[in-house]
This record gives C-alpha cells, structure tokens and sequence, in this order.
C-alpha cells in the first residue's frame, strides 16, 4: 500500500469540499472549515503525498502525533474517500467539525492507508464515504438505499438503514501514533 498523509503545511493544502452522507454528513461552508483549522492546530486540510510502495512514512513535524488508517474493502479506484472527523456527540453525525477528501491513487488490492495528524489526546469518532462519483454526497437507490460504500471507527455492526451511535464509533487517542482497521461496506 502506498501511504497518503495529511500535513501542517495550510499554505498548500489542497482544499476539498466538505461530504455530504446523507444522516452522516452535513456540507460546511468554507468559512467554518478555515475558521476550525485555525482553532485547532495539528488539523489541517487535505495534501496528499505518495510514498513509493509499502508501508513508508514521510517524516511528520516533530511533536506530531498521527493517526494511521488502513481502509479495506474498497472495490475501486474511482472517486474519493472522504472522511468526517467528530470530537464529541455534538454534532454526530450530522455534522462533523472536521473533513478530509483523499484520492485513492495509491489503493492496492481494496487496501488504502491515509495518515491524520492529530495534536490533541481526546475522544473521536470517524465516518467514512466512498464517493465513487466524487459528487461530494451519498447516492441512494430508491431514495433511502446507498449506492456507495460507507463505514465508521470501530467498524459496529449496521442494524437497517440507521447509523451507529457517537458510543458505538467512539474512540481514544492518547497520543503519538494509532492504528485504526476499517472496513468499507456496500449494500449495491
């Protein structure tokens, strides 16, 4: 797998439109996403970098810790993934503080590994949307049936067509680095 990494670099991050996942996602205007990265620093926007092959780090800035995602089950190299980052149940998971849009250039064999540079130990919880499309939104057959794949930290189990609680997706990070395994569901 190749490696594609968020950095601290504002100055050439390559702004993506925020995700709309029907009930997981809600669009954000630009002025909110300036205005949390600015609050929050360590969480930048999306610059993506390719590493060779294999699992190799680019250097991250000293005092950064990160999080290292493995996505598996993507079925193609279309689209983007894109990825909602909530701190708290305020706003889960309508509407999440942070988002990232990666391409899936370097996706090998369903697999993609993406690192998030996070400052701050907390709580969070991740949604997740193969927009294969790359329309910025869920697709639905019938009005209510996703045409693309979705997932959340911690992978819980779907039950129906509802989404799983903030507890359910929950997790820690303590600091430094983490790994997180997380698997893409379709239902089409």
């Amino acid at each position: 797998l190749q490696l594609v990494q968020c950095t601290l670099q504002p100055a050439t991050c390559n702004l993506q439109p925020a995700t709309t996942l029907h009930n997981y996602f809600v669009d954000l205007s630009a002025m909110k996403i300036l205005l949390l990265t600015s609050v929050i620093y360590g969480l930048s926007l999306l610059i993506p970098w390719f590493s060779g092959t294999g699992f190799e780090y680019h250097e991250l800035q000293q005092g950064t810790g990160h999080i290292e995602l493995i996505i598996s089950n993507i079925r193609n190299n279309k689209g983007w993934i894109r990825i909602g980052m909530y701190t708290s149940e305020k706003g889960y998971p309508n509407d999440p503080p942070f988002s990232f849009a990666f391409p899936k250039d370097s996706l090998v064999d369903g697999r993609l590994r993406l690192i998030l540079p996070v400052h701050e130990p907390g709580s969070y919880a991740l949604s997740f949307l193969d927009d294969e499309n790359n329309n910025d939104k869920m697709d639905y057959r019938l009005g209510v049936i996703p045409r693309e794949g979705f997932a959340f930290s911690n992978n819980p189990k779907i039950r129906g067509m509802k989404e799983p609680s903030f507890n359910e997706t929950r997790f820690t990070y303590s600091g430094g680095k983490k790994r997180l395994d997380i698997t893409m569901k379709y239902i089409f």
